[in-house]
Formats: C-alpha cells, sequence, structure tokens
C-alpha cells in the first residue's frame, strides 16, 4: 500500500469513530425538555382505537380511517361530564358545547387526503384527547 492509501484509510477510520460516538454520547448529554403541565389538571391522550371511545369521550361518526367523497362530514359524538369539547383540524379549531345528554355534532371541513381531527374534552379535573384520520379523494376510488 502506498503513503496516501494509508493515510486516508486513517483518517476515514477516524470520521467514522467521531460520529459514531456523537451519535452514541450527545442524546445522553442532552438534557430533556420538561413538559409543562397546569397544576390542577390531569391529561390523558390516546389514538383512537376502533371502537373510538376514551374515558369520558365518544366519537360517533366518523369512524377513523373512514374515506369520504364529501369536503364537509359532521363530527358526532358523546361527552360525560363536561361543558366544553374542542375539535381541531390543520386550518381551523371550534368549540362545542354539549347537550344536557353529552351528545355534540359539528360540522368539519375536509382538505383533500388525509385529515387529523382532533377532539378533545375538556372538564375541571382533566383533559382527554382522541385523534382520529379522515380520508377525503374527490375523485372515485
Amino acid at each position: 500500500m502506498n503513503k496516501d492509501t494509508i493515510v486516508a484509510s486513517i483518517i476515514g477510520f477516524g470520521l467514522g469513530l467521531v460520529a459514531a460516538i456523537a451519535l452514541w454520547v450527545v442524546p445522553r448529554i442532552l438534557p430533556k425538555l420538561p413538559q409543562i403541565k397546569s397544576p390542577n389538571q390531569k391529561e390523558t391522550s390516546t389514538t383512537a382505537a376502533q371502537n373510538n371511545t376514551t374515558e369520558g369521550l365518544t366519537i360517533t361518526t366518523p369512524v377513523n380511517g373512514e374515506i369520504s367523497q364529501s369536503d364537509a362530514i359532521t363530527l358526532k359524538g358523546k361527552a360525560a361530564n363536561t361543558k366544553l369539547v374542542v375539535i381541531s383540524t390543520a386550518d381551523k379549531s371550534q368549540v362545542v358545547t354539549p347537550s344536557e345528554n353529552g351528545e355534540y355534532s359539528a360540522p368539519v371541513k375536509l382538505v383533500e387526503g388525509n385529515n387529523d381531527i382532533v377532539v378533545s374534552l375538556i372538564s375541571d379535573e382533566t383533559t382527554t384527547t382522541e385523534l382520529i384520520n379522515v380520508f377525503y379523494f374527490a375523485d372515485d376510488i
């Protein structure tokens, strides 16, 4: 081997070693960011399962993963022991007050493709959040 090949190999090995050490050590050194929570509020968050039910919060329509050919849907569900339900999409958030029996509904405008809809139940003690995905395609599938 000539001298240039040996020097290039040593430099390459050294750079690879530095990169490997950095990838192994840096995540251990950097502090984890603190999570800020209200002192009197507990938070539960879940991704919706097939039945779209979380403690105190139920989404009856649409079903998680539903495919819609209309750009507007009506989101319906039930919220137990709450005064406010917040429905958020990528471009709009709206606050809905449930009826006396806990049912709520609100129109939701969809954009082409995947729409993440976050429904949050806000009560005095807890905040419960549920995420569902609705797909909108204007063309026939």
